[in-house]
């Protein structure tokens, strides 16, 4: 079979796996905030969320996002089969990303009496933000060690273990409200599932490595750390900055600006609306992880009519989910949320659709981040993210004063619009 079939092959069968696993993650994670928002009320709810904006993007700041990073040299490496350098990359970028949340760690209680004051507006929230921030210790390790996987192909155990920590996740969040604990054992919840899970990766990590034939990480050799720092610097430094604004900056601000503006209920009700598109988008990354990685091999082998098809193969594969599920939720979302969330939710529902039809555009461009890094096109894709962050920046602060949530959501369109039009100008 020739080499551009096995990598279309396997981009099917590595999708399938990730997106069975997002499917059954995704369904805890709403099942979570179900619990969430039905034991905490709206108020409480608020707060909850407003606390997970600020740690989200304070940690959107620090991490410098060597996931990408990894995927591209490890896997450069790994497909000239140079164990020596892949061991040498792992170690680097691992012990790189613990000292990353450390800074994260620091930088969110640093800041945390700033955002109180703000955007959160609420007592103890200090001991809140302690608690969940000490999740940011591994969580940019545990980034990597997916990345790792996916360069191996072991993209069933990513699947599986993602599905066991949000399922643990979950299942300690209902059990710590239903005793009483609050928003605090919700936290020291999130703390617990993420070093789980950290354990869990690194036994998997470990574990592929030995079938590639590689010994452990942890005895490798960094030779010559100042030629990897300045090797991968470029690609770090702009991966970073696209993060920030595509995740942390466009996740988790919306969220504060409410909490600024709003109040707590706003913030809330925005959380609940953001459900059903969180959900879509935990059933397209897995499409997106699984498609990065053939396309860095076919840039790398020079194989740009591959590179073409693995983009078009992605692309019909997303919008045959999307688009029916899609329209499900846009024409159900007062009664789901009446359901699931109760009634004090509902308001949300107007904002819930928005978002939805913005999730099911992002079927038509989700690729172009991976594309633009396989083809080392670092600048064109900071100037996209720049251009497309700015206009919803600009217009989130005109709409959130006075249309709250639903100005929030309808906020989101804009960037999707805008790449949209991009593709369409290069075609």
């Amino acid at each position: 079979m020739p080499a551009s079939d096995n990598l279309t092959k396997n981009l099917l069968k590595n999708a399938s796996w990730l997106f069975s696993g997002g499917l059954a993650t995704s369904v805890f994670a709403s099942l979570e905030t179900i619990i969430l928002a039905r034991f905490l009320g709206i108020e409480q709810f608020g707060v909850f969320s407003l606390i997970v904006a600020y740690v989200g993007i304070v940690n959107g700041i620090v991490d410098f996002k060597s996931s990408e990073a990894g995927i591209r040299y490890i896997g450069e490496a790994r497909e000239r089969e140079e164990g020596d350098r892949v061991l040498s990359f792992i170690k680097f970028f691992y012990v790189f990303d613990f000292l990353v949340g450390a800074a994260a760690l620091a930088a969110c209680i640093l800041f945390a009496g700033a955002a109180n004051e703000f955007f959160i507006r609420s007592d103890g929230s200090f001991e809140l933000i302690l608690i969940y921030s000490a999740s940011l210790l591994v969580s940019s390790v545990n980034r990597t060690s997916e990345a790792i996987l996916r360069v191996f192909e072991r993209f069933r155990t990513v699947a599986v273990v993602r599905v066991l920590r949000t399922a643990l996740r979950t299942g300690l969040v209902y059990a710590c409200l239903s005793l009483g604990f609050g928003m605090e054992g919700v936290f020291v919840s999130y703390v617990i599932a993420s070093f789980v899970f950290f354990v869990m990766l690194q036994a998997s990590v470990l574990r592929a490595l030995r079938r590639e034939g590689l010994r452990s990480w942890i005895t490798a050799r960094t030779e010559n750390v100042a030629a990897i720092i300045s090797e991968t610097r470029s690609f770090i430094l702009s991966s970073t900055f696209v993060w920030f604004l595509k995740n942390a900056f466009s996740r988790q601000l919306p969220v504060l600006v409410l909490g600024h503006f709003s109040g707590h209920e706003a913030a809330g009700l925005y959380k609940v609306a953001t459900v059903i598109s969180s959900a879509i988008m935990k059933l397209r990354d897995p499409l997106d992880q699984a498609t990065y990685p053939p396309l860095v091999t076919a840039a790398s082998r020079g194989d740009l009519g591959e590179f073409v098809r693995i983009v078009s193969r992605s692309i019909k594969s997303a919008l045959k989910f999307f688009l029916p599920t899609g329209a499900v939720f846009l024409l159900f979302a007062s009664e789901i949320i009446l359901i699931f969330f109760g009634a004090e939710y509902q308001p949300a529902a107007t904002a819930m659709r928005i978002m939805v039809v913005s999730e099911v555009l992002s079927a038509f461009y989700f690729w172009i981040d991976g594309a633009e890094l396989a083809l080392d096109r670092l600048k064109r894709r900071m100037f996209r993210v720049t251009v497309c962050s700015a206009a919803y920046l600009g217009a989130l602060i005109a709409l959130v004063p006075p249309y709250s949530y639903d100005g929030a959501a309808a906020a989101t369109l804009f960037p999707s619009v805008l790449a949209l039009r991009e593709i369409r100008a290069k075609r």
